[in-house]
């Protein structure tokens, strides 16, 4: 049975895992080393010359060995700090770019390895990778949950069985992009390009695809339980088999759309909400034309 001490020790421990995962504690990890720690004594031990009493008993020969080099300890605390953090900002910027370069890489293992690096270090989620040029890539079975890859030309990109719960796509170009199997649930696709997208058996619970260009789009299977689907264009889009189970469809353009029902193919519609600006025109469903 764990001891009072030991449970405190224990408390403390995740009060300090909690902290270092909140933004100035990813910071604090990331840019503050030893070297930084160093500069700050050193800086403090020349500020302590202003204190009233002094922090030692008075020594006139001590006195003025410290009078004549305080302002220099805390003139290099400073430089080594501001120096030391710029040097690292620096390298740490080419590496952030290293590896978002390597992530659009066509060699699974290599841009795999790179998007394991990015989520581990919360680069990911930081804005960098918005507007990434992932054209081609082959990222199958990836794990890029709430990453920020806003804007990412993502067109052609081998994203199979991808988890992207929670990311960020908005107005991202996912054209031909290959994303069967994914899950994307609670993610942001809205204002997406993803003309001829394999979303086939993708998980898409609640994820919002509002003004999504969906065209052509392979949804067989998919579920979209939940979706937010408001002012979608689905032109000839595939859905049999989907499950559109209170999906949101207000104004959403499914002119030519595949729903065809039958024992195997049987695309769930129940409690999808619609309005009169919903298009449903030349719609295949329950093998008539709507």
């Amino acid at each position: 049975m764990a001891t009072d001490g030991q449970k405190q020790t224990k408390k403390l421990k995740g009060k300090w895992k909690a902290f270092l995962g909140t933004r100035f504690g990813r910071f604090l990890k990331q840019y503050i080393g030893w070297v930084d720690g160093l500069a700050i004594v050193l800086a403090f031990i020349g500020s302590l010359f202003y204190c009233k009493n002094g922090f030692l008993p008075y020594n006139e020969a001590w006195h003025q060995f410290y009078k004549d080099i305080h302002a220099e300890l805390i003139g290099i605390g400073i430089t080594v700090f501001i120096i030391g953090n710029a040097n690292q900002y620096l390298q740490i910027k080419a590496e952030k770019r290293r590896l978002i370069l390597q992530m659009g890489s066509p060699n699974n293992n290599f841009a795999i390895e790179a998007a394991r690096q990015l989520q581990q270090r919360g680069w990911l989620i930081d804005g960098k990778t918005k507007g990434a040029s992932l054209r081609d890539a082959n990222l199958e079975g990836a794990d890029l949950r709430g990453a920020h890859l806003e804007g990412a030309d993502l067109v052609g990109a081998h994203l199979g069985r991808v988890d992207l719960e929670e990311a960020h796509l908005s107005r991202a170009n996912l054209r031909l992009a290959y994303l069967k199997g994914s899950k994307l649930s609670k993610s942001h696709l809205d204002e997406a390009i993803m003309w001829g997208v394999n979303l086939k058996d993708a998980v898409l619970y609640d994820a919002h695809m509002e003004k999504a260009e969906l065209w052509l789009a392979h949804l067989e299977y998919a579920e979209l339980m939940g979706a937010h689907l408001e002012g979608a264009d689905l032109k000839d889009a595939y859905l049999e088999g989907a499950n559109l189970e209170d999906a949101h469809l207000e104004g959403a353009n499914l002119r030519g759309a595949h729903m065809e029902r039958s024992y195997i193919l049987n695309t769930n519609l129940r409690g999808a909400i619609y309005d009169e600006t919903t298009n449903w025109k030349d719609a295949e469903y329950n093998n008539k034309t709507i």
